[in-house]
Order: structure tokens, then sequence, then C-alpha cells
């Protein structure tokens, strides 16, 4: 299970992307003492940007450690990382592509984590991982992103410094990663980090979430066959009367992985949405309007069995209800399984196996 829940801590919301990355970039303009960045960047637009500002604030004295794949990269990547080493950045690198390869089986990923933390109090947290500019496809949309503040940050930062001295071949630079915390908000929140072979605890907290929800649970995951459990959980929350709807990846190469989980929740009366490959990246849940999760952790069965990624839980109903406004605007743009409700139909009004009537 995910670590117990933190108190005073201040979580917001940073939906729209442009309104995401300028925050980001902010953050780390105003840096004092150490930026450390876990992230799928790219190196075109948004993600030459970070890089470029990385490199400043390095030139400037700051302590920078940048712990990277290289597989998603690309060609480009020993040259846009070389000004970095230059300037001064700890640069950790874990190639998941070069070394999946030299082992049978299925391969062992690390996945970043998508995660930023400045001056150990400052964190940003889920959809950093999709490109900007030219790297990006028309209408590609990010998954929401969270900045967060106050005593979790202690257990934020100690999952990057483990995650760094996991894979990174050097040492961190010296800093002063774990200032003291006063409370900066009301909102609990608790960090759920997976290693690659083992129980995933996000998966575990959010099992626990719909087992208990009572009327509405919402899942977005740009994956096609979630773990087995999840689908029996979702087919049981909706057995009980609560108002089921997920948003996956469009079928295409992957609709034998996919299918039989997609008849399974429909036959169920789960609504589904199917979401334009390439263009949507959202992971995120909802339960009841409010517990919450979200981060980079992927609800794929094979990304839970092998990769080790976070994933952020908060309790709070105000940061619910924004992102139950972001999942129906992205269901609305997707095309709609045949567990659609009919034009109409309210969430609150759905009875089990798809037909109208109020519980």
């Amino acid at each position: 299970m995910s670590e117990p829940l933190i108190g005073g801590n201040h979580v917001a919301l940073l939906a729209d992307d442009d309104t995401g990355f300028a925050a980001m970039l902010e953050a780390v303009d105003s840096a004092r003492d150490h930026v450390n960045v876990e992230n799928l960047v790219d190196i075109d637009g948004h993600g030459l940007a970070l890089l470029q500002r990385l490199a400043a604030r390095a030139r400037a004295g700051i302590r920078v450690n940048l712990l990277v794949d290289r597989g998603p990269l690309g060609d480009g990547a020993g040259e846009a990382l070389q000004p970095l080493r230059l300037a001064g950045v700890s640069l950790g690198e874990h190639d998941t592509a070069s070394w999946s390869s030299l082992f049978a089986g299925p391969p062992r990923r690390c996945e970043p984590r998508e995660l930023l933390v400045v001056d150990g109090r400052d964190a940003f947290v889920g959809g950093l991982d999709v490109p900007a500019g030219r790297g990006r496809p028309d209408g590609a949309r990010p998954g929401p992103r969270l900045r967060i503040q106050g005593p979790v940050l202690q257990r934020l930062q100690r999952v990057f410094v483990a995650h760094w001295q996991r894979f990174a071949r050097g040492p961190m630079q010296q800093a002063r990663y774990f200032p003291a915390q006063a409370p900066a908000g009301v909102q609990r929140v608790a960090v759920a980090v997976g290693d690659n072979g083992q129980h995933n605890p996000f998966i575990e907290a959010l099992l626990g979430a719909v087992a208990s929800a009572s009327r509405r649970v919402l899942v977005a995951s740009p994956c096609e066959a979630p773990p087995r459990r999840l689908v029996q959980a979702l087919v049981q929350a909706r057995a009980r009367g609560v108002f089921v709807e997920v948003i996956v990846p469009r079928a295409g190469r992957g609709l034998l992985r996919g299918l039989p989980m997609r008849q399974t929740l429909q036959a169920a009366g789960v609504v589904v949405h199917e979401a334009q490959s390439g263009r949507w990246h959202a992971r995120l849940s909802v339960v009841d309007g409010e517990w919450v999760g979200i981060g980079s952790t992927r609800l794929d069965w094979r990304n839970v069995v092998r990769d080790g990624e976070a994933g952020i839980v908060v309790i709070d109903p105000g940061l619910a209800g924004r992102l139950e406004r972001v999942f129906d605007e992205d269901a609305s743009q997707a095309r709609a399984g045949a567990a659609q409700p009919q034009a109409g139909q309210h969430w609150r009004h759905a009875a089990p196996g798809g037909t109208a009537g109020r519980r």
C-alpha cells in the first residue's frame, strides 16, 4: 500500500500545458540551492526550454541533478545533453532499450517518475512526459500535473534520491535536500512508489479506493491491458450500483489485448471511452469526488509488474472536482464505447447493467 497520508500540504492542479510548464520553469529559475529532475524529457519545444534552464541554473552555481531515460530521446540525446554536462549538471541515465535486450524474457524497465523537486520545498508530479513543438502530434494533450508544497516534499525527495542511487552511475551533488517543512495547506497526501517486479503500491491504493466506492469511479490511463484485479474491482463496483467510467486508448495494434477487457467492462455496464492514441496521455483516477490518484503510473499490467513508477494520492474534494471536469472534457472528445449512456442520461441516474434508474 502507499505510505500513510501526510497532512498540511498544498496541492495545485496545473491542467493547462503552457501554464504548467511556465510554472515549472519559474520554479527552476527561482531555485537557490538545488533542482532534481526525473523526467521523460524531449529535446524540442518545452523539453528543450527545460534543459536550457537547467544548464543556466547550473552555471549560476545551483546544484542540478537530472535523471533521464535515453531511449525516448532518440538519436539526438547525446548532443542535447552535452551542454548540461559542460554546465555542471550531474546527469544520470538509464537506457532501458539497450539494457533490456541483454536479458531473456519480458524486459524490466525503469520508468522515469515525472518528478521535479526544487530546493526541497516545491515539487511537480505527473504530466511531464509529452513532447511539445515539432515532437508532439497535432492536438496531443498531456496528462494533468500537480504542484505540491508542504511536509510530503520530504517523501518525494527521498523517492528521487533512492532512484538516483539505484540507477545513476555518479553521486548527487551535495545540497540541502531535506530542509525543515512547515505546513503549506490542508490537503492530505500520500506517495505510492513501485519498484521493478514488486507489487505496485499505487495499484493497491486504487484497488482499495474502488472497493470502498459508493457513488462514482473515474479512471483514465493510456493503457490497453489493465491488471485483471483492477478490471474485476471496476466490475464489482458497478454491480454495487457505483457509476464507473474509464478512458483508454482507441483500439489499434493492441486490439487483441484490449478487446477482452473492453468487452468485460461494457458487459458490466461500465462506460468506456476510447481516446485517440498518441494525442492523449492523462493518468488520473477519482473516486467518490474525494480520492484522487495521479502520477507516472500507467495502469497496464506490464507496467505494473516491471516498471518502477510513482503515484500520488490526495484526499481533497476541491481537487477531485477539478479533475472530474478534466475527465469529463476528455471523455466528451473521445469516441465512446458500446456502454455509453443514452443522450441525457446522467451518471447519478445510471443503474447496474447500463439501464437508467435512480439508485
